[in-house]
């Protein structure tokens, strides 16, 4: 289970604010904010102006992408199969948001690397549309 919240401008600090969540943040080695009192899991996301929040009963990952075409990324961020499936840029603005959310999830980020992430056998990912934006929930 999830909750989404959306904010534009605004800083994490901010939008847990606006939001009623109050508590002290800590954060793993990796950087992944928990509240340090509440047994809630929660994760946040920025592209370009837009913020998201995922508030959630178990780990959880988001991943907000502006709706983009990244050729020069494929490459590097990709499984072979994945760019197989690449024909446009919601096809490769889905694949990020994916992986990202992923590794949000695990609580270590981008640095797990991304081409370690092969989101063609991941099954625990949702992806929503929102305006021009995609939005990857990944839950535990």
């Amino acid at each position: 289970m999830y909750k989404l919240y959306f904010g534009k401008g605004l800083s994490t600090k901010e939008i847990l604010k606006k939001y009623h969540f109050n508590d002290e943040i800590i954060y793993n080695e990796y950087g992944k904010p928990y509240f340090k009192n509440n047994p809630i899991f929660f994760n946040v996301s920025h592209s370009d102006k837009m913020t998201v929040l995922c508030i959630s009963d178990r780990e959880v990952g988001v991943d907000i992408q502006h709706l983009t075409y990244r050729l020069r990324v494929i490459d590097k961020i990709c499984t072979p199969e994945e760019k197989k499936s690449i024909k446009n840029a919601q096809d490769f603005t889905r694949i990020w948001v994916r992986k990202e959310s992923y590794v949000k999830m695990l609580g270590q980020g981008i640095g797990y690397g991304l081409r370690n992430v092969d989101t063609l056998k991941i099954n625990n990912i949702k992806v929503k549309k929102y305006k021009n934006y995609y939005i990857a929930i990944c839950l535990k």
